[in-house]
C-alpha cells in the first residue's frame, strides 16, 4: 500500500482515517518521496497483521517539509524480517500508541529519526530479534535527533540481539531496549520492561524527569562498558538526565547496573528502589576523548533504596581532568553494599564533593575505599569531606569501615555523629588533613600508618561525644631536625 506523491508535486495529501482489520503483505509507505509538497494523516489505526520483508509502515516527510501524524494506534500485529517494522523520517506526531505486538527480525522495532512526537505510549510488545554479533540495529525503539515530549511504557521493550557494548561506540550501537541518540526527553516513565544487552543507552540526550517504577535490565557480561542504564557522549556533545528517579529494579548481572561516561551526568538521582550489579552498582567512567570532568551530581539513596554491586556499589573512577559533583548522601535505611567496597574512590582524582551517611554503607574490604582525593586543597574552611550521623554505619566484612590508602589524599573533615563503631585505616602513603573528630556515642578505631594532619584547633583527633577514639597503631616517624 503506497500514499505517495510524485516528485513534481507541491500540494498536500491527506488522509483521514486509514484502518487494517485483515492482513497486509508488504509495505504501508505514507509521505511524500522526496517531493515538495506535504502529507497529513489524522488516524492510522491497526487492530489486524501487517507483515513486511520492508519496512512495515513507513511515514516520510522532508528536512523543510515534514510529514504529520495525528494519531498512529496499533492493537494487532506489525512485523518486518530485514527493516524497520515502523519507522518515522521528518515526521511531526501527536500521539504514537501500541498496545499490540511490534516486532523486527533483523533491524529495529519502531525507528524515530528527525522527528517531533508529543506522545509515545507502550503497553504491548516492541521486539527485535537478531542473533548476529555484528548486526548493529538490534534496539527496540530507535529515537535519533528527535523530540519527545512524554515517553511513558508499561509494557515490554526488548533488544533480543548479541551486540555489546564496546570500544569508543559505547552503547551506540549495542542491543537495546531503547536507544537515544542526539534526542530530547521531557518526562520518561517507566512502570514496565526495558531489556537487552543495555536496557536504554542514552547518547548526546537530554531527558528532563526520568522516573522508573518498573524494570531496566542489561544482559551483558562486559565487566567495564556495560550498563542497564548506559550514558554517553557521541562525539563531543554530552548527556543529561535532569530528575532520574528509581523505585523500581535497575539490573545487570554480570556487568555494571548504571554507566556514565565523563562529560555526562545525571544531576539528581535519588533511588528507594533496587539496583543491582554483578560488576558496579553505578560507575563513573573516563573515556577521556571530550576533556570534560566526570560529574556525579548529587547521589541519594533513600529509605528502602539499596545499591548492591559484586564489586562496588559506587564505583568513581573519574578522568584525568576531575570530578565534580555535589555529593553523596545515604539517608537512614538506605544502603550500599559491594563484595568491595561500598564506594570506591579511584587513584589521582579529586572529588569535591560532600558523603554523609545515615544509613549503611558496607563493603568486603572496605565501606569507602580512597585511594584518589576527597576534598578540596588549600580552602580555609573545608566544606567537603565524611560526615556520619544519626545512626549511620561504615562498615567493611575483613577490612576498615573509611580505607585510605595508594596515595589517598582526605582534605575535609572526617566527623562519626553516630553511635556506631568506626574503623579508619590511613596507609603508609595517604593522608588525612583535617582531623578526626567523634561527637556521638560510637568508638572510632585508628590505625595510622600515614599522615593525619591537625585540625582549625591543632587537635589530630577530637572527642567530644559519649563514645571515644582507640588508637590501635599510630606510626610515628622524626626527621633530622626533630
Amino acid at each position: 500500500v503506497a500514499v505517495e506523491h510524485d516528485r513534481g508535486f507541491t500540494g498536500t495529501i491527506t488522509v483521514n482515517t486509514f484502518e487494517n482489520i485483515g492482513q497486509v503483505n508488504g509495505q504501508i509507505y505514507m509521505g511524500v518521496w522526496g517531493g515538495q509538497g506535504t502529507l497529513t494523516v489524522d488516524q492510522f489505526d491497526n487492530s489486524g497483521t501487517i507483515a513486511s520483508s520492508d519496512k512495515g509502515v513507513f511515514f516520510e516527510g522532508g528536512a523543510n517539509n515534514k510529514s504529520t501524524i495525528n494519531n498512529f494506534n496499533n492493537t494487532g500485529v506489525i512485523s518486518s524480517t530485514n527493516k524497520e517494522a515502523v519507522q518515522f523520517n521528518y515526521t511531526d506526531v501527536k500521539t504514537i500508541t501500541n498496545n499490540g505486538n511490534i516486532k523486527s527480525e533483523g533491524h529495529r522495532g519502531i525507528s524515530i529519526n528527525n522527528s517531533s512526537v508529543q506522545t509515545l505510549n507502550n503497553s504491548g510488545t516492541i521486539q527485535t530479534s537478531n542473533q548476529d554479533v555484528n548486526n548493529w540495529d538490534t534496539q527496540a525503539i530507535y529515537i535519533g535527533y528527535s523530540t519527545i515530549q512524554t515517553f511513558i511504557n508499561s509494557g515490554t521493550l526488548k533488544g533480543d540481539g548479541r551486540k555489546d557494548p564496546g570500544g569508543p561506540n559505547g552503547a551506540m550501537f549495542a542491543s537495546s531496549g531503547v536507544n537515544l541518540s542526539g534526542s530530547t526527553i521531557t518526562n520518561f516513565d517507566n512502570s514496565g520492561i526495558l531489556s537487552g544487552r543495555v536496557g536504554i543507552n542514552i547518547s548526546s540526550t537530554t531527558i528532563d524527569n526520568f522516573k522508573n517504577t518498573g524494570t531496566i535490565e542489561g544482559t551483558s557480561g562486559a565487566k567495564q562498558l556495560s550498563g542497564a542504564v548506559f550514558i554517553q557522549s557521541w562525539g563531543t556533545s554530552s548527556s543529561t538526565i535532569k530528575n532520574f528517579e528509581n523505585t523500581g529494579l535497575i539490573k545487570n548481572q554480570n556487568g555494571n547496573a548504571i554507566f556514565i561516561g565523563d562529560g555526562n551526568k545525571i544531576e539528581t538521582l535519588t533511588n528507594k528502589g533496587t539496583i543491582e550489579a554483578g560488576n558496579n552498582g553505578i560507575t563513573f567512567y573516563a573515556f577521556d576523548t571530550n576533556k570534560k570532568p566526570v560529574n556525579i551530581g548529587k547521589i541519594t539513596i533513600e529509605e528502602g533504596g539499596v545499591i548492591k554491586a559484586g564489586n562496588d556499589a559506587i564505583h568513581i573512577d573519574g578522568s584525568k581532568n576531575g570530578i565534580e559533583g555535589e555529593g553523596i548522601e545515604v539517608k537512614e535505611g538506605g544502603r550500599l553494599e559491594g563484595g568491595n567496597a561500598g564506594i570506591y574512590i579511584g587513584g589521582g582524582k579529586q572529588v569535591n564533593t560532600s558523603i554523609n551517611v545515615s544509613g549503611t554503607i558496607q563493603g568486603g574490604n572496605g565501606g569507602i575505599i580512597n585511594t584518589g582525593t576527597i576534598g578540596q586543597k588549600d580552602t580555609e574552611v573545608q566544606t567537603h569531606g565524611i560526615t556520619i550521623e544519626n545512626e549511620g554505619l561504615i562498615a567493611s566484612a575483613k577490612g576498615s569501615g573509611i580505607l585510605n590508602t595508594d596515595n589517598g589524599i582526605i582534605y575535609g573533615n572526617i566527623f562519626n555523629k553516630s553511635n556506631n563503631n568506626l574503623s579508619l585505616k590511613n596507609d603508609s602513603d595517604a593522608t588525612i588533613t583535617s582531623g578526626i573528630k567523634n561527637e556521638g556515642g560510637g568508638t572510632i578505631f585508628v590505625n595510622n600508618q600515614g599522615t593525619i594532619d591537625k585540625d582549625n584547633s591543632g587537635n589530630h583527633l577530637t572527642n567530644s561525644g559519649s563514645g571515644s577514639i582507640v588508637i590501635e597503631d599510630w606510626l610515628v616517624t622524626t626527621d633530622k631536625d626533630t
